[in-house]
């Protein structure tokens, strides 16, 4: 579950949020817990659907939540 949030947190900063992106981001990754989710289509399953899930609440949130919104979820991931 970690490797899952730290994916994540990487797709919050910056990292590809559609399927096609993550198919053709895990093509290149080398972090054993990228691999790991990259590696298991139900890991990779669950973080397109958690980035779907921050890009709408980063949508409504707008700039003036944005920063709360990720350090909320930086401490999801820490946790």
């Amino acid at each position: 579950m970690r490797a899952v949030l730290a994916l994540l947190l990487l797709g919050c900063l910056g990292f590809p949020a559609r399927a096609d992106q993550f198919d053709e981001w895990c093509g290149q990754v080398t972090l054993p817990s990228s691999l790991a989710v990259c590696s298991d289509p139900g890991l990779l399953d669950l973080t397109r659907e958690r980035q779907q899930a921050y890009d709408g609440a980063r949508a409504r949130v707008g700039e003036a939540g944005a920063s709360t919104l990720l350090a909320d979820q930086k401490a999801g991931v820490a946790s």
